[in-house]
């Protein structure tokens, strides 16, 4: 079922060749569905030359995922934030230094969001997705040697991400199960989360981590929290989000992203 229309133009009012044309397609697809937590396609696009004839058009079998059982950041009633991620997106996209990051974030942050895929995996897909942006921005930009970079726990490299995008590290009190899990009962979001990670792949015996109740929901939770928040600050975003971790409360709840000013997320 098609929803909306949309016009895609240069911002000079120039034409523009068809293979561009599919790239920003493909851009705006999954700059929506990273909003969304689905994958959502441009639906029977076609392109017109300069007197208003058709010339182009694809009927390219793109992916499309059901409406239901996915968990968004987007307040659907704020069309202003759903417009600015995607401008950002298609800023992001005009350079291959900063698409090659946007394109496997979203990429990560999407799939770890499928309702068919076990918690286990998608656990593991969002921590490779920290630990990929922890490398992309303090190694691959000469902030950190390579060495020095993998002596460092993979806790405190997200850590370090959290804080340099303003993201609270401590537990939500919510997630009474996640803290519980662990021995020393800790309030540390990152250190949690990786606990879990590695409990996943070498446990200490054979019911290990799964003992609590909800402990790898709320894992997972706290992981796209982060790896949603990571990769709107990646991009520039400044608008509002939906938090994952709330429990209860209403479907728009939405808040400024943690390193907004007020002037720039109302």
């Amino acid at each position: 079922m098609i929803t909306h229309f949309s016009e895609l133009r240069r911002a000079n009012g120039g034409p523009f060749p068809a293979r561009r044309a599919t790239e920003a397609l493909f851009c705006c697809q999954l700059a929506i569905s990273f909003a969304f937590g689905r994958w959502i396609p441009p639906a029977l696009p076609v392109g017109f030359n300069t007197t208003g004839q058709r010339v182009w058009e694809s009927w390219a079998d793109w992916r499309c995922d059901p409406t239901t059982a996915h968990i968004k950041w987007l307040d659907t009633h704020r069309s202003e934030d759903l417009r600015a991620v995607v401008t950002a997106f298609l800023r992001h996209w005009r350079r291959r230094s900063t698409r090659d990051v946007v394109w496997h974030l979203a990429h990560h942050c999407i799939s770890a969001n499928q309702p068919d895929m076990p918690l286990e995996a998608r656990i593991m897909l969002t921590g490779s997705a920290f630990e990929y942006l922890s490398w992309v921005n303090y190694v691959l930009t000469g902030k950190r040697s390579r060495s020095a970079h993998k002596k460092l726990p993979a806790a405190d490299l997200l850590r370090e991400l959290l804080r340099d995008a303003s993201i609270p590290e401590s537990l939500p009190s919510q997630f009474a199960a996640l803290r519980r899990i662990q021995k020393n009962h800790s309030t540390d979001g990152p250190e949690s989360l990786f606990w879990m990670r590695n409990r996943l792949v070498h446990p200490k015996d054979r019911g290990e981590p799964y003992r609590i109740n909800e402990a790898l929901l709320q894992a997972w939770q706290l992981s796209m929290h982060y790896l949603d928040l990571l990769l709107l600050r990646q991009i520039g975003y400044s608008g509002h989000y939906l938090p994952r971790l709330v429990v209860g409360g209403w479907a728009h709840d939405s808040t400024p992203v943690p390193w907004a000013t007020p002037s720039t997320s109302t």
